[in-house]
């Protein structure tokens, strides 16, 4: 039964309210010993006789009120009659709620990301096990995000309350039941398997794809084809779906979806330190998109002759060029002395072609071949970065590469699609 405003839970006054889930009912309170406002979570009338209800959700309290971190809701408070949770008063929306109006932009995506790892962290390192991270228990504040209800947490093995979560996860499920929502369960929680720390992070990998890209990594129209998806199937690279999505941010997003957990980040601070790298490279400009330009069949011979002419120039002087040393004529072509160069590796993967160096001499653009799948790269030459900026399709060859003069643009030529891998060498 909903509470009305002027109602009174132990010193929380009542003011309004502000929503409905499946635990209860969550209202603006008013804390009238320390003259502040909180959320007054309520649990519904109709689980009140419900142990499993009950349980999950003095859980919360416990669990929360044990965790203290900017980026995770405060619990103040707990009640009993009837059972309610005073917690911090957020002011935003939920990931889930952002979401349905446009996905987040990198920026955006790695500062979340950052601090969601940082209390996941915080949280693991109490033993802590969340259970149920998804969009709609991630709330985005002018602050940053929180990370919400607890109620699903587990202690991890091996800490001091394991063997009091143990009795109470007995209460909640059986044996071998998976608890938490399938969308964004890990393989090892769908399985009903043990679980331990990895679990949340593979969920925040599906959270941080959705944030990134605007879609889920695995979906369908029911809960059963999402988690056959889950299982059994790998989701499509990131930036074939959002070609904004920084190289670095992929596959740290890939990893987090890892199926295998030893495949995986295996805590979050390794998550953490990855995605502060991620987060300098986007700074300090090292990842650098440029726009990239198709050239026609017409085009390409245009500049197939370019090159010939200058070849045949190149010859020319390479010819004469004893000849002028020989009679003494003074030069302005006298080569560099050899110890005035650098050379410096740039790539090591061997599949890497056409190299085209920008102007100013900062990056690099070439194609990369993996069988028949030819993608468009850039690299920075002061920097470890590369950039995808051409996704593959296969069978269609990319071609001769070249950067504009004003360095904003990268040239380059899709050949027709072909059967055999001898039509490019």
């Amino acid at each position: 039964m909903p509470i009305p405003p002027g109602s009174r839970l132990g010193p929380f006054e009542i003011l309004s309210p502000l929503g409905a889930g499946g635990m209860g009912e969550v209202y603006r309170a008013r804390d009238t010993r320390l003259e502040r406002d909180v959320a007054v979570k309520v649990l519904s009338d109709i689980l009140l006789t419900t142990p499993t209800a009950l349980e999950r959700f003095q859980r919360e309290a416990r669990t929360a009120s044990a965790l203290n971190h900017p980026n995770i809701c405060t619990i103040f408070d707990v009640g009993s009659d009837p059972p309610y949770l005073a917690m911090e008063l957020l002011e935003g929306e939920t990931v889930q709620q952002r979401l349905s109006r446009a996905p987040f932009e990198p920026t955006e995506t790695i500062d979340c990301a950052l601090a969601i790892a940082d209390a996941l962290d915080t949280a693991h390192t109490k033993g802590i096990i969340h259970r149920d991270i998804k969009p709609a228990n991630i709330f985005m504040t002018a602050r940053g995000p929180k990370i919400l209800d607890f109620g699903l947490a587990k202690t991890a093995a091996g800490s001091d309350n394991d063997a009091a979560t143990r009795a109470a996860d007995a209460m909640v499920t059986e044996a071998g039941t998976a608890i938490g929502t399938p969308a964004y369960m890990s393989p090892e929680q769908l399985r009903g398997e043990p679980l331990d720390r990895r679990t949340d992070l593979f969920s925040f990998g599906l959270v941080l794809y959705e944030i990134a890209t605007g879609q889920p990594a695995f979906d369908g129209k029911t809960a059963a084809v999402i988690s056959a998806a889950i299982l059994n199937h790998q989701p499509r690279p990131p930036r074939d779906v959002r070609r904004s999505v920084p190289t670095r941010l992929a596959e740290i997003t890939l990893k987090l979806l890892e199926k295998d957990p030893a495949d995986r980040y295996q805590t979050a601070a390794d998550l953490r330190a990855d995605l502060r790298r991620a987060k300098r490279e986007l700074e300090s400009g090292a990842i650098k998109v440029v726009a990239v330009r198709h050239r026609s069949r017409r085009h390409a011979a245009i500049g197939l002759v370019a090159l010939v002419i200058l070849a045949l120039v190149a010859v020319a002087i390479y010819s004469l060029w004893p000849l002028a040393r020989a009679s003494g004529t003074p030069s302005t072509l006298s080569p560099a002395p050899a110890n005035s160069f650098q050379l410096e590796q740039l790539t090591s993967s061997g599949n890497a072609a056409h190299p085209a160096i920008s102007p100013d001499g900062r990056y690099v653009a070439y194609v990369q071949r993996d069988d028949t799948r030819y993608s468009l790269w850039i690299r920075q030459t002061a920097t470890t970065s590369n950039v995808q900026i051409v996704a593959p399709e296969p069978g269609l060859p990319l071609l001769a590469p070249s950067v504009t003069p004003d360095g904003n643009f990268v040239d380059f030529i899709a050949g027709q699609r072909f059967p055999t891998e001898s039509w490019f060498v």
